[in-house]
């Protein structure tokens, strides 16, 4: 572990992985892919991604834009649905959140402002188009904004904001290893689903001068069917009725690369494959395309082609 920290230098001392993300602001890309049955959909955006703060010592604040350019299937959004969507998620941004100290998402900070950009959204979509799935469309946002706390539930399941913010820094075992229940938003709109993880710090030999690697590797334990799920429900019933009803089943594999001298996230790939009928496969990439010009002493010029054969290898195999 000596040579390893030594390595990660600020990133990785005494077992305990640390974030130090002052001054931070980088640009994502992320790409989003869903494959289900014969289909594959590729949804592909930018994200930037800018840290303002600490609160109280422990929380930090963070602004994210979103790109207005969003593609489908390598397309920008030429289906009214499609247009309509973008255009109701955009009131999300700049969304300023704040998270724990380990890293993961708390809560959304300026919801006030999101609700009053939404009611301005809203008056011009209903200028603009008619029908009735234009209004249905307008009670669903409307509902995820009803407060706060509603809005909290929506972006702790959005998939940028639960992979980028998440519970990576904490001390981690002796081995490296440290054992953990969360939860993934493989399911949808409903009630993310529960995993058993082990999160493990990658070795020396991985990591390399390319940075610190952190990977999770785990296994659904649902107490919902897969009925359950199918039917959009967020408790369990149906196996109640019928004990023979198929369990839920999945598992988890995903790889971080975090910054070895300030622990922000430089990369990270998500695999999340469901025992479905037919299986299903969510595969999640987002990696640093640009950054501001922090002080990360010698790694800015050291180790840069080796992370280019990192970044070809994690997220082109």
């Amino acid at each position: 572990m000596d040579t390893l920290e030594n390595n990660c230098n600020n990133t990785l001392v005494d077992n305990s992985v640390n974030l130090h993300p002052e001054g931070f602001e980088g640009t994502y890309g992320c790409m989003f892919t869903f494959d289900e049955k014969e289909a594959k959909n590729h949804l592909r955006y930018k994200m930037k991604v800018k840290h303002t703060g600490r609160l109280e010592g422990y929380f930090n604040t963070y602004t994210l834009n979103r790109d207005k350019k969003t593609y489908i299937n390598d397309s920008e959004p030429d289906s009214f649905i499609d247009k309509l969507a973008m255009e109701v998620s955009s009131v999300l941004y700049p969304l300023q959140i704040k998270t724990l100290q380990d890293g993961t998402f708390l809560s959304v900070v300026n919801f006030e402002e999101i609700k009053e950009r939404w009611y301005k959204k809203k008056a011009e979509i209903q200028e603009k188009y008619k029908g009735a799935v234009v209004e249905k469309y307008i009670q669903l946002t409307s509902n995820s904004l009803y407060s706060q706390e509603v809005l909290n539930e929506k972006m702790a399941k959005d998939w940028f904001v639960n992979l980028y913010f998440s519970s990576l820094y904490k001390w981690y075992s002796d081995d490296c290893y440290v054992f953990e229940h969360i939860q993934y938003p493989i399911a949808g709109t409903t009630t993310a689903v529960n995993y058993n993880v082990t999160k493990k710090i990658g070795t020396e030999d991985m990591t390399q001068a390319v940075g610190l690697m952190i990977e999770i590797k785990g296994e659904i334990e649902e107490e919902r069917c897969i009925l359950d799920i199918e039917q959009g429900l967020d408790f369990s019933y149906n196996k109640l009725i019928n004990p023979q009803e198929k369990e839920l089943k999945g598992n988890v594999n995903i790889t971080y690369l975090l910054n070895k001298q300030t622990g922000v996230i430089e990369g990270c790939e998500g695999v999340f494959s469901t025992e479905f009928t037919p299986p299903k496969k969510t595969t999640v990439q987002l990696f640093l395309l640009e950054k501001n010009e922090m002080s990360y002493g010698q790694d800015q010029e050291q180790g840069k082609e080796n992370k280019k054969n990192f970044w070809s290898t994690l997220f082109k195999r």
